[in-house]
């Protein structure tokens, strides 16, 4: 699914332009499911839905039912947030194999498909 994932990216960046974060972690709170996270300076609050659309429907055209029912959530955050502070550590193309701490959640498995701190 990583390189599904970096095609949606593409596509995103193509779309409206690099991001700061793209992210997929499962954390114990979500009972084995992802999170998908998001950060970048063209995601703002007055454009926070269309972004959240246009995600959505790169999913419905690149991932399978299976895989969309894979994702408990989406979220696109400032860069100023802590989960991205959290996130932002790692470097594009890190995967997170064993129990870390991020944002007060354990998380069990991860992706980073983009870092890109100095955005």
């Amino acid at each position: 699914m990583v390189e599904k994932f970096n095609e949606i990216l593409k596509k995103l960046e193509e779309w409206k332009g690099k991001v700061v974060l793209f992210a997929v972690i499962k954390t114990d709170d979500l009972s084995g499911k992802w999170s998908v996270i998001l950060c970048a300076d063209w995601a703002k609050d007055d454009n926070r839905d269309e972004v959240f659309k246009f995600i959505v429907d790169l999913f419905n055209k690149n991932l399978t039912q299976e895989e969309q029912e894979s994702i408990a959530r989406i979220g696109i955050y400032k860069k100023d947030d802590y989960v991205i502070k959290s996130l932002l550590v790692f470097k594009s193309g890190f995967e997170i194999k064993s129990e870390t701490k991020i944002n007060g959640f354990t998380t069990h498995e991860g992706y980073i498909v983009a870092s890109n701190s100095e955005q």
